[in-house]
């Protein structure tokens, strides 16, 4: 998206290379998952809207092959964005309530309520969080103002 020229082609080149090699390792985590975690799905079956995430994913990925061919950088760019949130929000939502399963006996799973902190730390957490996410929107915004634009090879080469 930000760049020009020969690194630009170079840049589309390893993208159309290695999109298909996300979507084959993807695929195989997915098969993997479902044999050494069946129970993942369980919450896919009881919960059919939670079908909304894979489908994200999965569209993320056909958008980054299709728009990587259409030499549409930002629009690949947000796909693999919508391909990366799609699968992490799959995983999280399949393993709901179970933060790590154990391989043990299941009594010994950490889950959300067994790992929670304190109400009165996490009234803290969400003061600081939302103190620091303010102050990082702020700089990405004065990020992405300075940067505006394409990025031009330097004068001397490097």
């Amino acid at each position: 998206m930000k760049t020009s020229g020969e690194l630009q082609r170079r840049a589309r080149r390893a993208a159309r290379l290695w999109t298909p090699w996300a979507a084959v390792t993807s695929a195989g985590a997915l098969v993997a998952t479902s044999c050494i975690r069946p129970a993942i799905w369980s919450n896919f079956s009881s919960e059919p809207w939670g079908a909304i995430f894979p489908l994200a994913g999965a569209a993320g990925i056909c958008g980054m092959f299709y728009f990587n061919r259409q030499g549409d950088d930002a629009r690949a760019f947000f796909s693999s964005s919508a391909f990366i949130a799609g699968m992490l929000a799959s995983t999280a939502f399949g393993l709901f309530p179970v933060v790590l399963p154990s391989s043990i006996d299941a009594r010994y799973s950490l889950t959300v309520t067994s790992t929670a902190a304190p109400a009165y730390g996490l009234g803290i957490g969400i003061i600081w969080w939302t103190i620091g996410i303010v102050i990082v929107l702020g700089y990405f915004t004065y990020l992405f103002v300075s940067f505006r634009g394409k990025v031009g090879a330097h004068p001397e080469g490097y």
